[in-house]
């Protein structure tokens, strides 16, 4: 088998394994360090998904998709600056996802008006994505817009429904945040 199949199967070391081997002959193969930080990223290797992601962003030229990995990373590692930074390298090529992880940082800073404009700017990007929905809910939640923050949630549902790909994931929070707003209500 491949590695790519190992990692499709949700196989992680043995994908990490067999990434390793083609990296020890080809080192500048940027999709095997890209795929090698995913593999290590899903096995919860943070420090070692983001030296290969950071590997295959420095051999790409700063290709766009894999600064959008870097970012996610830094900012579920906690390392804010750093997550704005390779988010604003995303801008030009996926706007809608710069501004949505732009968004959470600002509003996990608790810079509320930040997080409002990058969410509203996510959100503008007409693509199908759920999250800015579901991050802006979050940031007019926490301005104390209760009635704007359930109808981001309900556009966020609607969006949902029409993917033809049901990935639960893409929807993680929004009954929390549901919760919450019909508490404070």
């Amino acid at each position: 088998k491949t590695a790519f199949t190992h990692l499709h199967e949700h196989r992680y070391p043995e994908a990490v394994a067999l990434f390793e081997r083609v990296l020890a002959r080809n080192p500048q193969m940027v999709d095997a360090w890209e795929f090698l930080g995913k593999a290590t990223h899903k096995m919860g290797r943070l420090e070692d998904a983001l030296h290969a992601y950071q590997e295959a962003l420095r051999r790409s030229s700063g290709a766009s998709h894999i600064a959008i990995e870097v970012a996610s990373l830094l900012f579920e590692m906690g390392r804010l600056d750093d997550a704005a930074a390779h988010a604003r390298l995303a801008l030009t090529s996926n706007a809608s996802f710069a501004h949505g992880l732009l968004a959470q940082i600002a509003l996990q800073r608790n810079d509320l008006d930040t997080a409002e404009r990058e969410a509203r700017l996510a959100v503008d990007d007409k693509s199908s994505r759920v999250m800015p929905l579901i991050t802006l809910a979050q940031v007019l939640h926490a301005k104390h817009d209760y009635e704007g923050a359930l109808a981001e949630l309900t556009k966020a549902e609607e969006v949902y429904g029409r993917r033809e790909a049901k990935e639960p994931d893409l929807i993680q929070g929004l009954h929390l945040i549901r919760g919450k707003v019909q508490a404070d209500l």
